[in-house]
């Protein structure tokens, strides 16, 4: 087409060569064209939570460092809809019902003594996540997993959601019979905090990628768990300390070895292509192929 422009007269020879050129860029977006502080709009590039903001200088840096897409690896998106956390609450609730038809026979079946671990009844590492002592605590606890629960099983996905908020909870009572094996207790707020912990690893082990937006959330989400420690430790609380505590190890543990592992990759489809997708290289993505 260049060489088709050079036999033409200068004016349409011109006007050719904008046409040729305005054709081979139309399809790209070069990120020095962009706002800075909001996130990249590339073809295929997955929205990340609103939070979010991709920094710019950031990526300018990370340009050159950036990996090659691999065949079969697809962009990272996250989940839409929440189907696993509407599905606890409902448990939730249907079993707090049922403990209040039974009079507390259902309460003493699933709750956290320190004599069913030493009869090997592990199935009450599981039971007391889906119990609750008061209208009180099913509502605060309800209202904490509507709103954690939504953010992390849209980024993890239903399943990896599902396997850290049960492994969390468990973490959670084992830490609590180890270090408070004197006291009955039930409840969600040992797997809400292992939530809680897997989403500050996820924003941790993501900065370079979420940029100044992750580094935001993940300091307001350090001071709510700070205050939610505060208050458990307050005279009177009646609050499971070592409970939360254990859950809260678990979750950040879990979201270190399965979370989400994003990466910026070049899109090599198009060599000289500056379009770039993120992609998720996570353990759990290797388990699953």
């Amino acid at each position: 087409l260049t060489c088709a422009c050079m036999m033409w007269p200068s004016s349409r020879r011109s006007l050719a060569l904008v046409a040729v050129l305005a054709s081979c860029v139309s399809g790209y977006a070069d990120p020095s064209d962009q706002p800075r502080g909001i996130t990249l709009q590339r073809p295929r590039l997955p929205s990340l939570a609103s939070v979010y903001s991709c920094d710019l200088g950031r990526e300018r840096e990370r340009r050159s460092q950036s990996a090659t897409l691999q065949p079969g690896e697809r962009p990272y998106r996250s989940q839409r809809g929440t189907p696993c956390t509407n599905a606890i609450i409902a448990i939730n609730v249907a079993m707090f019902c049922l403990q209040g038809m039974s009079r507390g026979r259902i309460t003493d079946m699933g709750c956290k003594p320190a004599r069913a671990y030493r009869r090997a009844d592990f199935s009450r590492l599981f039971t007391p996540m889906v119990l609750h002592g008061s209208v009180s605590h099913l509502a605060v606890n309800t209202f904490s997993l509507y709103n954690m629960g939504h953010v992390v099983e849209h980024q993890f996905g239903s399943e990896r959601f599902c396997l850290t908020y049960v492994l969390s909870g468990m973490a959670g009572n084992i830490a609590s019979y180890h270090f408070n094996p004197l006291v009955r207790s039930v409840g969600a707020s040992g797997a809400i905090f292992g939530l809680i912990g897997a989403y500050g690893s996820f924003l941790a082990l993501n900065d370079r990628v979420l940029g100044d937006g992750g580094a935001a959330a993940l300091t307001r989400l350090m001071q709510v768990t700070a205050l939610n420690i505060a208050l458990g430790i307050m005279p009177g609380s009646n609050i499971d300390n070592f409970g939360h505590a254990g859950g809260l190890v678990g979750g950040l543990i879990v979201g270190a070895a399965l979370g989400p592992k994003l990466c910026v990759c070049h899109d090599a489809l198009w060599p000289f292509s500056t379009r770039q997708v993120v992609v998720d290289r996570s353990l759990w993505q290797r388990l699953k192929q």
